[in-house]
């Protein structure tokens, strides 16, 4: 059984993700196979190609240049979904052949792809807002505007929620959020 996790910035989705790694699951996070997509000849060339010099560096991708240009124009944003996205679908379709049993794997834009349907089931972990805030603003030295403008830049979690079999709230103890994964776990192996 493959099961997606999904939310959105900052609701708890790569915490969650370790519980479940930490449980013994097998486990595969997006931004992971996105990271050694940067290092990929071919997407660093059309990334090149996409965005200029700037996005490049002595062969290697220059994320954080890349990542504000992408969260502040979202024209620049498709074009690197554009380059990414159709990669990061196949690479989870390519681990998930390979694995038997239950199985999670982190993605975030799960739903802006179109992607659930790759999934038995689909868990999405949610902070709420205004924790999502928060937590985003503290990364950002407590600029809250700019947490605000970030936040802005994908589907909000309540519409992914929509598309959940399951929901796990992350607003609570980081004891709550594991036991209630391994409550619903269980569930699974027992199915």
């Amino acid at each position: 059984m493959k099961i997606a996790i999904t939310g959105g910035i900052a609701d708890g989705k790569s915490t969650a993700l370790g519980f479940l790694r930490d449980l013994g699951f097998q486990v595969l996070d997006a931004d992971a196979v996105v990271g050694d997509l940067y290092e990929e000849e071919s997407v660093v060339g059309e990334i090149k190609s996409a965005f200029g010099q700037a996005a490049v560096s002595f062969g290697r991708i220059e994320r954080e240049w890349l990542h504000g240009v992408v969260f502040s124009d979202a024209k620049s944003r498709r074009k690197l979904n554009q380059i990414l996205h159709s990669r990061v679908i196949g690479a989870i379709v390519d681990w998930s052949r390979g694995i038997a049993g239950i199985s999670f794997a982190e993605v975030p834009l799960l739903i802006e792809t179109a992607a659930q349907g790759l999934f038995d089931r689909v868990w999405v972990v949610s902070a709420g807002y205004d924790e999502q805030l928060r937590r985003v603003a503290e990364r950002f030295g407590g600029d809250r505007a700019r947490a605000a403008r970030l936040l802005q830049t994908q589907l909000p979690t309540e519409v992914k929620s929509v598309f959940a079999d399951e929901i796990f709230r992350s607003d609570t103890s980081l004891e709550d959020l594991r036991s209630h994964l391994v409550l619903a776990t269980r569930a699974l192996q027992e199915d």
